[in-house]
């Protein structure tokens, strides 16, 4: 892997990949897809978009509210999700497709 590349794998303070629970729930999610990088992140992607659902009425006001791992638990978006677990499993870093949340 390019060195510059682990810059953008890092976990932040809101895309905390390195959390227990992102990591329990990046893993489990992939469990079943192999080695294929593509296959799972397939599976993170559709993982994201089934099990985590947007809320609008959700408070979003404090930081608190927008990490990944607060998010898993909580469940109520998948915007930061995917990025998130994409960079647990050194996949690709977004879904070609517009942040909506």
């Amino acid at each position: 892997m390019n060195p510059m590349d682990e810059k953008y794998l890092s976990a932040t303070a809101i895309l905390d990949s390195d959390h227990a629970t992102v990591v329990e729930y990046a893993n489990e999610t992939v469990k079943d897809a192999g080695d294929d990088p593509v296959d799972k992140a397939v599976k993170l992607y559709y993982a994201v978009r089934d099990d985590i659902w947007y809320d609008p009425y959700y408070p979003f006001y404090l930081p608190e509210h927008y990490r990944a791992s607060n998010i898993i638990k909580m469940r109520p978006w998948k915007g930061v999700q995917y990025s998130v677990q994409s960079r647990i499993r050194h996949g690709p870093k977004s879904s070609g497709h517009p942040q909506t949340s």
